[in-house]
């Protein structure tokens, strides 16, 4: 299916409005805790080889295994309240923004804080990500703002919509490998790209003028490639397009080898493959790049959703590692899974 995109050039309980405030936290034990190593079934079959006919190895089959969990609800500047998005950069460390404190948090992917900080003008951040230079990208959605941080905390600038006016709805933020900002603002039905100077490069929305299938766009995912995906929360799709904006293809809800799709709403690519947080019971879909259905398994023993409260989606990111880490804004928690293809 292939479609042309239409393209422009171009907080603490209490907070003080007069101060940033931020905190930087020590390497520490603090919050963690003790990982368990749940080994799922080896299927073996008999190879055969010449030099020993008894030889039996175990066959290449895709598995998600949990490896722990680190975290812990409160208001302390390490602490998670509400959390309700997480990125991860190309070093491994772990971004999560809190809609219940106003709070942005780095640590390291098992779970040592590295910093905490919060500003004035982020009342409900609801997305965050990270470039290859350690700036932060939050967007607030109170105010449909999106700002951009420094690696040490400190604001920057703020990214302004461009040929889109102005954001209503940013619900997810990417960034490629030249620290091109991507936004999906649902109330607009758009996905906007931003050079590293915050031009708008290009945009992608459904219009009479093309027939893109994006109306709600609730996740974004890029891949090394350049190319990127979005997840369409009005058709439940999982849209593929190229580093150029055209559409790829369009994986819809009746799926493929019974890997349909219900409410996604939280994307992570890596090399190869794409994964899905669907929650509808919550899953987690693996798709290989090209489309072709690989992986999936019900999470609904590890995570339990608040049923109808956008403010309680969980969200996935990958690690440059190997491990997929999800989200859970329930119980405050980052779960950590080890991925083998």
């Amino acid at each position: 299916m292939n479609g042309a995109a239409e393209r422009t050039g171009g907080s603490a309980a209490t907070k003080d409005p007069d101060a940033h405030r931020r905190w930087r936290v020590a390497i520490s034990g603090l919050g963690l805790i003790a990982a368990v190593v749940l080994n799922g079934p080896i299927l073996l079959r008999a190879t055969a080889p010449a030099q020993d006919p008894g030889l039996v190895r175990p066959a290449v089959h895709p598995r998600l295994d949990f490896v722990g969990e680190w975290g812990r609800r409160g208001d302390g500047p390490a602490d998670l309240r509400l959390p309700v998005a997480i990125a991860a950069d190309r070093l491994g460390r772990v971004y999560i923004a809190d809609a219940g404190s106003g709070f942005l948090h780095i640590f390291t992917d098992d779970g040592h804080p590295l910093l905490a900080f919060d500003d004035p003008r982020l009342v409900n951040p609801v997305a965050i990500a990270a470039d290859a230079d350690g700036e932060i990208y939050t967007a607030d959605g109170r105010s449909g703002r999106v700002f951009v941080f420094s690696p040490t905390g400190d604001p920057d600038h703020e990214q302004h919509a461009g040929g889109l006016g102005r954001f209503r709805a940013p619900a997810a933020l990417a960034v490629d490998a030249d620290n091109h900002l991507y936004v999906a603002d649902s109330a607009l039905g758009a996905v906007a790209e931003y050079t590293d100077r915050g031009r708008l490069l290009r945009l992608v929305r459904h219009s009479a003028k093309s027939a893109v299938p994006v109306r709600s766009p609730v996740a974004l995912a890029v891949a090394p490639d350049g190319s990127w995906f979005v997840a369409d929360q009005a058709s439940g799709e999982i849209l593929h397009f190229s580093a150029h904006g055209d559409l790829l293809a369009a994986w819809d809800r009746a799926g493929s080898g019974g890997m349909a799709t219900k409410n996604p709403v939280s994307l992570a690519a890596s090399t190869s493959f794409l994964f899905c947080f669907d929650a509808a019971p919550p899953r987690l879909l693996v798709w290989r790049l090209d489309g072709t259905p690989v992986f999936q398994q019900d999470l609904s023993a590890r995570i339990a959703l608040a049923s109808g409260s956008p403010d309680t989606r969980a969200a996935i990111a990958a690690t440059p590692g190997g491990e997929l880490l999800l989200l859970d804004p329930s119980s405050g928690k980052v779960l950590r899974f080890r991925w083998t293809p």
